[in-house]
């Protein structure tokens, strides 16, 4: 008789499966987050490869065009340094 009345064994399974649900509810957040993770470094990347394949053709094509871009840049920095003497 004591054996038709012990629970433990029933608490043992439903502790079992809030397990096995929480288990596969993390499997599918870190799937669905992965992929996001993995788009967004990939996007990352390809817009690097475009830059360095951008500033590669274009340094490597006409080194007088990046030279006057450098000067003026620089110029623009010291006409903000001379703005912030003047304040």
């Amino acid at each position: 008789m004591s054996l038709l009345r012990g629970d433990s064994g029933q608490d043992l399974i439903e502790y079992a499966l809030i397990c096995a649900f929480i288990a596969l509810g993390c499997v599918a957040a870190v799937s669905t987050v992965s992929s996001r993770i993995a788009n967004q470094f990939s996007a990352v990347g390809n817009t690097l490869s475009s830059l360095s394949n951008a500033g590669g053709s274009g340094s490597s094509g006409s080194s007088g065009s990046s030279g006057s871009s450098g000067s003026s840049s620089s110029s623009s920095k010291s006409s903000k340094g001379s703005k912030k003497s003047k304040g």
